[in-house]
């Protein structure tokens, strides 16, 4: 049995976490999970979940984004250990079978990518020529594997869960992350003005839209809610985001082969057309 060492920072109450420790043992008894450890941080509330990301990363030099903001709960082995972390804020802020999606989306993580092999990604080949061929700068290109290796992680997370019989709570937890997002569009009118930051806006929206694949390619989520999701970009580009996210029906079981392949799809098709029309 997986041992979950918990730890409440700020005022969170225990009883309020007990419903996400049943979820994690449950779901880690359904994956069959050999793992030994896991820690779970809690949080009193989003900002201090966020304060202790930017924090951890900064003192483990760590230059990654730390990706929090529109997620409940967010998972990372920086350590060596698979970790978990959330907050009391969103635990009671959102609809149950929401919550329940979120937390076995990262014991999902935990169990396919629960270690420091999956945080130290090489830069796939389809960037490196990238790089070359559009004279991008080293940190683009850094910015632009970090968000491709995230989505891809999603993917297989999702599709695990498919595979286990998870799919009410994921296709709640997967609706909730496309909700429309005015903000979504005020950055994308900010970044669009150059071709590279409208890049690292466009690759960051991956992750939600791989998150969501293996549900929409099962019927049981409409592929409207992606277009609805992204309905703010000029039509070409919600056209290539879709041709790139068409990659994953042809991903194995491969981590590593299958972001060198949403790597080539994101440069052939967002690339692409996002310099052709610079």
């Amino acid at each position: 049995m997986v041992r979950i060492i918990c730890s409440l920072n700020g005022r969170v109450d225990e009883r309020a976490v007990g419903p996400v420790l049943r979820v994690m043992r449950e779901c880690y008894e359904r994956f069959g999970s050999d793992i030994p450890i896991v820690d779970l941080l809690v949080f009193e509330s989003q900002s201090s979940m966020e304060a202790f990301g930017r924090s951890e990363r900064r003192r483990l030099g760590i230059s990654s984004p730390f990706v929090g903001e529109r997620f409940i709960a967010t998972h990372d082995a920086w350590k060596g250990t698979p970790r978990i972390v959330t907050c009391l804020e969103n635990i009671r802020g959102v609809p149950g079978r929401v919550l329940e999606g979120a937390i076995r989306h990262e014991v999902a993580h935990s169990v396919l990518h629960g270690s420091l092999l999956y945080y130290f990604i090489p830069t796939p080949e389809a960037y490196r020529r990238a790089r070359e061929e559009l004279d991008l700068p080293v940190k683009v290109v850094s910015a632009l594997s970090y968000a491709t290796s995230i989505a891809v992680k999603d993917f297989e997370a999702t599709r695990a869960l498919c595979e286990l019989g998870y799919v009410e709570d994921q296709v709640a937890y997967n609706s909730y992350l496309l909700r429309p997002d005015d903000e979504d569009a005020t950055a994308w009118r900010m970044a669009s003005q150059r071709a590279t930051t409208a890049a690292l806006c466009l690759a960051l929206l991956l992750k939600p839209l791989f998150s969501a694949a293996p549900l929409i390619a099962r019927g049981l989520m409409a592929e409207g809610l992606t277009r609805g999701f992204i309905r703010y970009l000029p039509g070409r580009l919600q056209d290539a985001l879709m041709a790139a996210c068409a990659e994953t029906a042809h991903m194995g079981r491969d981590t590593f082969e299958n972001i060198e392949a949403a790597a080539r799809a994101f440069r052939d098709e967002v690339l692409g057309r996002l310099w052709a029309g610079a």
